[in-house]
C-alpha cells in the first residue's frame, strides 16, 4: 500500500513509529561509542569531579526529548520539519464539539423551535439509521415561513449532503482551515467514513487552539 494514500492520521503514525525507531537507534549507538571510550569501568561518566552519570541514567534523559514530544501531540499537536520531512498533525478531537440534530422527518417549525432552544443557527439532518443527511439553517426556515411551508418535512427544505462541505474523522486542521477560508463557512459537520456525524469544528475554537500550541 502507498503510504501517501493513508489518511492524515494513519500516516503520521507511521512516520512517527519510523522516527522513533531512528532516534533510539542513534541514541544507542552513540551511548555503545561513548561507553568504549571511558575509563575505569566505563560505565560512569565524570562531569567536573562533581556530576556522575552512568549510561543507564543518560539513556533515560535521551529519551525526554522524544517524550515531549509525543505528549505535545496527544495534548495539543505538532507541526515538525525535519530535512525531507514535514510531520503536521493537530487532533480534530480537541476542537470537535457535539452538534445539533434532528431528524428528517421533523418539520421546518420543529427545527425552528429548535434552534431557539438550543441557540444554534444550523441543524444537523439524520436519517433513521442515523447517517447524515444535510443541513437545516435559519435561512432555510426563513424561506420556509415565506412560502408557508412551516409544517413540510425538514427533508424537502434542508441543504443536501453532496452540496455541504464537511470535514473527515481523522482530517487534520490544517485541512479543515483551508476548506474554512476557501468556502467561508465558519462551522463544519465531521463526518466517519460511514457517513455518520460525529461532532461540529467551529473555527473559533481551532483559533482557540492554535492560539495555546503558538504561544
Amino acid at each position: 500500500m502507498d503510504e501517501w494514500t493513508l489518511d492524515p492520521k494513519m500516516r503520521n503514525t507511521f512516520l512517527m513509529i519510523y522516527g522513533t525507531i531512528v532516534y533510539l537507534v542513534v541514541v544507542v549507538a552513540l551511548l555503545i561509542i561513548l561507553n568504549s571510550e571511558l575509563s575505569g569501568t566505563g560505565k560512569i561518566i565524570v562531569i567536573n569531579q562533581v556530576i556522575k552519570i552512568d549510561i543507564t541514567t543518560l539513556f533515560a534523559l535521551s529519551l525526554l526529548p522524544l517524550l515531549a514530544i509525543y505528549l505535545m501531540i496527544w495534548g495539543y499537536g505538532l507541526k515538525l520539519k525535519m530535512p525531507g520531512l514535514e510531520l503536521e498533525y493537530y487532533p480534530i478531537e480537541k476542537v470537535m464539539k457535539a452538534p445539533s440534530i434532528i431528524s428528517e422527518d421533523k418539520t421546518a417549525k420543529e427545527a425552528e423551535e429548535i434552534m431557539e432552544k438550543e441557540k444554534t443557527d444550523f441543524l444537523n439532518i439524520l436519517d433513521r439509521n442515523g447517517l447524515f443527511q444535510g443541513i437545516f439553517t435559519k435561512a432555510d426556515a426563513h424561506k420556509a415561513r415565506v412560502k408557508g411551508k412551516m409544517r413540510d418535512r425538514v427533508k424537502n427544505l434542508m441543504t443536501g449532503r453532496e452540496k455541504v462541505i464537511h470535514a473527515l474523522e481523522r482530517e487534520d486542521l490544517k485541512s479543515i482551515m483551508e476548506k474554512i477560508g476557501r468556502t467561508k463557512h465558519s462551522r463544519l459537520p465531521v463526518l466517519d467514513k460511514n457517513n455518520r456525524l460525529m461532532g461540529i469544528v467551529d473555527s473559533v475554537d481551532i483559533n482557540d487552539l492554535l492560539s495555546k500550541v503558538l504561544r
